[in-house]
């Protein structure tokens, strides 16, 4: 929600503090738990923990099994934020053997979500996967999409929605889920993500709005798609307009450069569909990393994992590494390009970068003693690359 909005809400909730009956265990407990939930929209996981264990007792207090029950699933979620996760297993183990954990299916969904964010916060990724599955279950049996605390609880959906399409649990809720609530994709977030946009600049340059190629128009000229090539190669992140400005339109004098970029930053706004998705703040221009992919930023992640790779690290890791990087690079950066000094840098660079980590991910092969494994590594960087 908007900031004035949530502060609004506080103010709210502060106007119903002063009129509470503090002896009415009912209206504490509601009290309580709603400003717990504020808590967690806000990010401030200690003070939604402190309100939230105070909103189980309430809620015990007040005889309202409903009250006590969803209190219970919030301390266990509350206490997982902090990292409490002792604390937070007692918590859950509670509200599952509640009496009210029994009539009441959607809290099996709030409950096995929560049960999953605490699995993957304790790096226990086989439970995760168990509860994300039997949650996805429910929530399409009964139509359940949606629950205050999991959607309030920083990005813990987006991952959670990540995670199941990762590893295959329902991808279709779990792609209706990310569509339905505007999910953000979180930052590692793979191309099986249901991306609004999708950017292919190797081997070939390509627009994907919503899973279909963007709509172009004959009337458009190369400017809004230049841009969009320039701030790929120069990163895609902060890039200085006028930088931008310098390099698309050289010979532009006083403020004919700046309202060129302005006219072609609309037009390219305008093809994919969407503001959101090219930011402009500060005198620098972004892509919208959570509504953006793009097949080259993926492959510096693979780049960038295989240089973080552990001496220990066994033969399996290192081959799927390189097969993710072999199957992002399906040739070179913005073929065909060649007109821009700073594609022509990004084109050399990524190529030399591409080249060494394959190399090196052969050569861990070989310290292994696998060179039938190493070998078709360099095969293929021979085809993709011959003078590699």
């Amino acid at each position: 929600i908007e900031r004035d909005v949530f502060l609004a809400l506080l103010a709210h909730l502060a106007e119903a503090d002063g009129v509470l009956d503090p002896g009415n265990a009912i209206d504490a407990t509601t009290y309580e738990f709603q400003r717990s939930v504020l808590m967690l929209l806000d990010g401030d996981w200690s003070n939604a923990a402190k309100l939230m264990r105070a909103a189980v007792a309430s809620g015990r207090a007040s005889g309202w099994p409903l009250r006590e029950h969803i209190a219970l699933l919030g301390h266990a979620l509350t206490a997982t934020q902090v990292g409490a996760f002792e604390e937070a297993e007692t918590a859950l183990a509670a509200a599952f053997a509640h009496p009210f954990y029994a009539v009441c299916r959607w809290h099996h969904w709030i409950g096995a979500l929560i049960e999953a964010q605490l699995a993957e916060r304790r790096t226990d990724r086989p439970r995760s996967l168990a509860a994300l599955s039997r949650a996805f279950a429910l929530g399409r049996e009964y139509g359940y999409d949606f629950g205050p605390m999991p959607y309030c609880c920083g990005d813990m959906m987006s991952r959670l929605a990540s995670l199941a399409l990762d590893h295959g649990i329902d991808p279709p809720f779990a792609q209706g889920l990310v569509r339905r609530h505007a999910l953000p994709a979180p930052k590692d977030a793979s191309e099986r993500w249901p991306w609004p946009i999708r950017i292919r600049t190797l081997g070939r340059f390509g627009i994907e709005r919503d899973g279909a190629p963007a709509p172009a128009s004959r009337k458009e000229s190369r400017k809004p798609l230049d841009l969009l090539k320039l701030l790929v190669a120069l990163g895609g992140e902060a890039v200085p307009v006028a930088r931008l400005c310098a390099a698309l339109w050289p010979e532009a004098e006083g403020d004919a450069a700046r309202n060129s970029f302005d006219n072609a930053l609309h037009r390219l706004r305008k093809l994919l569909g969407d503001d959101r998705h090219v930011r402009l703040q500060g005198g620098g221009l972004s892509l919208n990393g959570a509504t953006c992919w793009s097949d080259l930023a993926a492959l510096e992640s693979c780049l960038a994992a295989a240089d973080k790779l552990p001496a220990h690290a066994g033969s399996t890791q290192v081959s799927a590494l390189a097969e993710q990087a072999l199957a992002h690079f399906r040739g070179e950066f913005l073929a065909g390009d060649d007109e821009l000094a700073d594609v022509l840098a990004a084109r050399a660079r990524i190529q030399a970068r591409f080249t060494r980590q394959m190399g090196a991910l052969g050569a861990r092969l070989e310290a292994l003693g696998l060179h039938a494994e190493a070998a078709p590594i360099y095969e293929r960087v021979v085809e993709q690359q011959p003078l590699a």
